[in-house]
């Protein structure tokens, strides 16, 4: 055997010893890794298992604090029976409200001057103020909602021409409003205490693209001494604002314009009004039978009449009048029908509530008939 050879074998042999101790730890090897992996895995489920376990634990302790599903229940029905009576007492609230107000009109603003926002009104471009008042030097003393029977309550608007120069303006204007199409029917309280000269206009302005101001109605100054009831008819067709200006004259004034109890319905305005001042007294005062007679008014159909009242009721009497103009008329038919409205400030005073959200509306009577002889 040559040397080479020789060592050939001998490397041989000894790299099959090195293989043979190499297999035999092979497996111990392998198992200390697979029981690290083992642990490792056991540990990390041991964890998330107390991890877990803490999560339980704290929903268990916040389910303590949480009241049961049944109480949960309980406490929403209570809510929502509770809701369920606030809308039946609005419902209420609104009925009792529509008593008051006529069924032929509709009602679509309404402003007592009660609330400092003076029911969103806005002062418009002048050289005056209208300004928020209870009572003023030159009158009134009260305003007409609560006729001063309300401490801390009733609040009027007045232009004082006593304090302005001659040409001055004052110009209070509406919120927007949306009155429906068709008639409408504006109707304001003035106490007038101004200069013969003063004029207040009534001017209205729709939301058209001019957005000019269209005058509808313009009313002298002069002393009157009481809240007076005006009504003007109105037609406009969209959304629009109502402005009052005030503008003084020249003669000489110790007090101005006042505004109260403004209301835009949608309905027709009352053809005629007869004003009786202190009504009470002269009632009290008037022989019984006496009748107390109102001017006389003319009837769409060209027939002139008059309205009487009396203590012990109000009636309603027609006249005719034998004039140029009404005597190429057709004889009248009789008996007509008519819808008669009553403000009476002195009967409104002691049955008006201080606290009362409702809007002044006018009471109407029943229907009466008007005869013409």
């Amino acid at each position: 055997m040559t040397v080479a050879t020789e060592a050939i074998l001998i490397a041989k042999e000894a790299l099959g010893k090195e293989l043979q101790q190499l297999n035999q730890m092979r497996p111990d090897k392998a198992w200390d890794e697979m029981c690290k992996n083992i642990k490792a895995e056991h540990l990390a489920a041991s964890q998330q298992n107390g991890a877990l376990q803490q999560q339980i634990q704290e929903l268990r302790e916040k389910l303590k604090n949480e009241p049961a599903f049944d109480e949960m229940y309980d406490q929403l029905k209570a809510e929502n029976a509770a809701i369920s009576q606030q809308n039946d007492n609005l419902r209420q609230e609104i009925q009792e409200i529509a008593k008051d107000l006529p069924k032929s009109s509709t009602f679509v603003g309404s402003c007592d001057f009660e609330e400092e926002d003076i029911c969103g009104m806005i002062q418009g471009p002048g050289n005056a103020k209208w300004e928020q008042h209870s009572s003023v030097k030159g009158g009134p003393q009260t305003d007409f909602t609560k006729m001063g029977q309300c401490k801390g309550k009733g609040f009027f608007m007045h232009f004082s021409t006593a304090s302005a120069k001659p040409g001055d303006r004052a110009v209070l204007e509406s919120r927007w409003l949306y009155p429906k199409p068709g008639a409408q029917c504006l109707q304001f309280f003035l106490h007038n205490t101004g200069a013969a000269d003063d004029v207040l206009n009534i001017w209205v302005r729709e939301d058209d693209r001019s957005r000019k101001l269209k005058l509808f109605k313009s009313i002298s100054g002069g002393v009157r001494g009481s809240w007076e009831l005006h009504n003007i008819n109105l037609s406009v067709t969209r959304k629009a604002r109502v402005v009052f200006e005030g503008v003084r004259g020249k003669g000489p004034s110790k007090g101005g314009f006042s505004l109260d109890d403004i209301n835009l319905s949608s309905t027709k305005c009352p053809q005629h009004i007869w004003h009786i001042h202190n009504i009470t007294g002269l009632l009290a005062t008037t022989p019984a039978g006496k009748k107390l007679y109102s001017p006389r008014f003319l009837s769409p159909a060209g027939y002139s009449f008059q309205q009487d009242q009396q203590e012990q009721g109000q009636q309603e009497q027609g006249q005719q009048e034998q004039d140029q103009q009404e005597r190429t008329l057709p004889p009248p038919s009789g008996w007509e029908e008519t819808l008669r409205t009553i403000t009476q400030p002195e009967y409104s005073r002691t049955n008006r509530r201080c606290e009362s959200r409702k809007p002044t509306v006018h009471k109407a009577e029943e229907v009466g008939r008007s005869f013409f002889l």
